[in-house]
C-alpha cells in the first residue's frame, strides 16, 4: 500500500473489484471488513461518520459486535493484517482490450 492509502484505494489501484455502492463516502458499508489479525497495524478511526456506520452495521448484521469491524474506504494499514470481507470475490476487474 502507498503511504496514506486506504485498503479500498489500494485494491482498486491493483485492479480488484472491491464491493461498494457509495464509492468511499461511508454510506453503504458494502466495503466493510473484519480485521482478523494485526489490529495493532491498523490506524484508528478518525471520522465520527465511520464509527456511526460501524455501529449501525454491527447492530444490523453482527448482533451488536463491533470487534474488528472497519470500512475499507477508511482503513489505513501500517503493517501486516488479515481481513475478512464477506462479499469480495477476489477477482480482478476486466482489463480493457486494446
Amino acid at each position: 500500500m502507498l503511504d496514506g492509502e486506504t485498503l479500498f484505494d489500494a485494491s482498486w489501484r491493483e485492479g480488484y473489484d472491491w464491493p461498494t455502492v457509495c464509492i468511499g463516502q461511508m454510506l453503504c458499508t458494502a466495503c466493510h471488513v473484519i480485521v482478523k489479525e494485526g489490529i495493532e497495524n491498523v490506524e484508528p478511526m478518525v471520522e465520527q461518520q465511520e464509527a456511526s456506520a460501524i455501529r449501525r452495521l454491527a447492530r444490523r448484521i453482527y448482533n451488536g459486535d463491533e470487534a474488528g469491524l472497519r470500512l475499507a474506504c477508511q482503513l489505513r494499514i501500517t503493517g501486516d493484517v488479515v481481513v475478512e470481507q464477506k462479499v469480495f470475490n477476489g477477482k480482478k476487474m476486466r482489463e480493457d482490450a486494446g
